[in-house]
């Protein structure tokens, strides 16, 4: 297949007039535009007027469309990737939360389960474990009755009931037992991220020495920074590590947003939606780790009024930090090859360059998606095309 006139973000991020050709779900060659004879492509797809970006990649997703990843079950897991891929999403990490250990590893088998079955929109390439190793003291919105002490033998465990799939672990690192793990498991090349904690700079520091190489939804969830006790968002910041941002114009200002676009730079931030079964769905009562959760005004909260993730995609989190100020060619980095890196793909996903997986995003001069290809699969709206179907594209 041939994907021909649009103009593509290239593999260095810049906007170029390049023709793209898939074969066997993978970008098998990049032509400059009328330097070749197309007539040899059986299925040419003419995309003038749009965009081709690579396929965004979320690392930090609970739910969408009514469905979250502890529901266990794979109807869940294949809706959520459906409406990711409407969405422009072609990668992501279903996040499981802080609730029993059973239920866990309910999550983990079924996450295994359903990458070997597989999916039928964006491709699921691990897993987020996000708790139950927090602070209680900022546990945000997890459930406090099911945090815990950090455990290497659970988790040695659920590696290997999740088929070896774990690829982020967010922890407090001052609780007990935190620094030992954080030693141990990031041996195992597993990322480990800080989140939802009231660390101190020295204590952050000591972490980051050990092993913790990332940070879970900057400023959420943790302590705040403070000029005579930088804490644990100064260490991250002082360190270089990558963070992630939920730019959802709620949990981050956007001057927030623009500093540490000044300080992390464009190749340490990723925008997450960190979504809930609420995304795409109307203001309702929802659940979110067995508590129940308010949707007003698009804003997800617990009965204690604590924010509870969010209801956007990661396409509306891209499109708000563009009008915060970032360059859009930076903000896409944000949301494909800056999570592919940190979580250990980005030989095979998150630019647009030959070898790589067929996983790109066809946009309009709205930004609305008009098609996402995963490893050369088209969807376009809630059905899928066959390459034998590929037609003039249309708004989603």
């Amino acid at each position: 297949m041939l994907l021909k006139n649009a103009s593509v973000l290239n593999g260095v991020f810049a906007f170029s007039n390049l023709d793209i050709e898939v074969n066997n779900g993978k970008i098998d060659n990049l032509y400059i535009q009328n330097e070749y004879n197309t007539t040899n492509h059986d299925e040419v797809l003419d995309l003038s007027g749009y965009r081709i970006l690579p396929g965004f990649i979320d690392i930090h997703t609970h739910g969408c469309a009514g469905y979250d990843t502890m529901d266990a079950t794979y109807e869940a897991l294949n809706n959520m990737s459906r409406f990711m891929a409407m969405n422009g999403v072609t990668s992501f990490l279903p996040t499981t939360m802080s609730e029993t250990y059973q239920s866990i590893k309910n999550a983990f088998l079924n996450i295994r389960n359903t990458i070997d079955k597989g999916v039928e929109g964006a491709d699921i390439v691990g897993i987020h474990m996000e708790g139950p190793y927090f602070s209680k003291q900022y546990k945000g919105a997890q459930n406090e009755k099911f945090l815990r002490l950090p455990s290497i033998t659970d988790v040695t465990e659920l590696q290997e009931l999740s088929g070896r799939n774990i690829r982020i672990i967010s922890i407090a690192p001052e609780i007990d037992g935190a620094m030992e793990f954080i030693k141990e498991v990031s041996k195992d090349n597993i990322v480990i991220s800080l989140a939802h904690t009231g660390a101190d700079y020295d204590t952050a520091l000591k972490a980051i020495e050990y092993g913790a190489k990332h940070a879970t939804h900057l400023f959420n969830g943790m302590a705040g920074l403070n000029h005579r006790a930088p804490g644990i968002i100064g260490a991250v910041l002082d360190s270089g590590l990558s963070v992630e941002l939920i730019c959802d114009g709620i949990h981050l200002h956007p001057a927030i947003i623009r500093l540490v676009y000044k300080l992390a730079g464009a190749d340490k931030i990723v925008l997450i939606s960190d979504s809930m079964r609420a995304a795409g769905l109307k203001d309702d009562k929802y659940d979110l780790g067995g508590q129940e959760i308010i949707v007003k005004d698009g804003v997800a909260r617990t009965k204690d009024g604590n924010i509870a993730g969010s209801t956007v995609t990661l396409l509306q989190c891209l499109k708000k930090v563009v009008e915060f100020g970032i360059r859009l060619e930076d903000a896409v980095k944000m949301v494909t090859i800056n999570p592919a890196k940190v979580i250990g793909v980005d030989k095979y996903k998150g630019s647009i360059q030959q070898g790589k997986d067929a996983d790109l995003v066809v946009i309009n001069d709205r930004f609305e998606v008009v098609y996402t290809f995963v490893k050369g699969k088209v969807v376009i709206g809630h059905s899928p095309i066959h390459h034998k179907d590929l037609r003039a594209p249309c708004n989603a």
